[in-house]
Parts: structure tokens; sequence; C-alpha cells
């Protein structure tokens, strides 16, 4: 049990302890209606949710689909409609069209200010300036 518990304690504190890595891929596919398909170094497969995509793969989505690809490292969400082909890039894709509706879903993490179990919004006054109900 003492050999287990040492063990367990190694491996946690080493992943504790451990830097931020960066993830090899750049985006993942995080809804898809229709078909649509990735060719990486020349092999073309269909893509399917939850597929994870490289910088330089080619996606191409059928002229009925609708592809959501998020790219984690910069928070990017990016709705392509279908009949497009775009590129993959590192933190976000290659020569967007005007079709395309991207937002920014970086997280804000909990700040001092926040209350317990809750997160600050971007932009939202702190608590000592949020007006108070009357009573």
């Amino acid at each position: 049990m003492q050999v287990f518990l040492a063990g367990l304690l190694l491996v946690l504190g080493g992943a504790l302890a451990a830097p931020a890595q960066e993830v090899p891929y750049s985006a993942v596919v995080m809804d898809l209606t229709g078909k649509a398909a990735v060719t990486r170094h020349g092999e073309s497969r269909p893509l399917e949710t939850g597929t994870v995509l490289f910088p330089g793969d080619l996606v191409e989505t059928a002229a009925d689909a609708f592809l959501t690809v998020y790219y984690p490292q910069s928070g990017e969400e990016e709705k392509w409609p279908g009949g497009l082909k775009f590129t993959v890039g590192k933190l976000q894709s290659d020569h967007r069209r005007p079709e395309v509706k991207c937002r920014n879903l970086k997280v804000v993490l909990p700040s001092m200010e926040a209350p317990p179990g809750g997160m600050k919004i971007r932009g939202a006054p702190s608590p000592k300036e949020a007006p108070q109900p009357s009573r």
C-alpha cells in the first residue's frame, strides 16, 4: 500500500510540476452536418466529429455540409458553410472567407475578484463597482 501511495504521489507530483505543453494538433472538429473530407500528406479521408486537424491539412466540405472547427490554443471557433475548402493553420484556418462565422471562446480564468466558484467576465464591473440592489 505504501509503495502504491508513493508511486501515485510521484506521478501526480510530476504532472503538477510539469510545464504546460503545446498540443501537436491545431484544431478539433466540433460539429459536422453533411459530408466533409480532410487531405493529409496526399491521403484523403472522411471527417467526423472529434477528428483532430493538423497544420497544413486541407479540408473540403460538400455543398450541403456545415462544419464547426475549434482551435484550442487561440480559442477561435469557425463555422464553415458547405462547398468551401480551407487549409488548417496553427491558430486559425488560412484564407478564411467572409461566409465563415468566427468567434473567440478563450476562457478567462477565475480571478481573486470573482465570487467563490465563479468567474469574472471580461469587461464586467468588479464587485466593488457593481450596482447594489436597493432594498
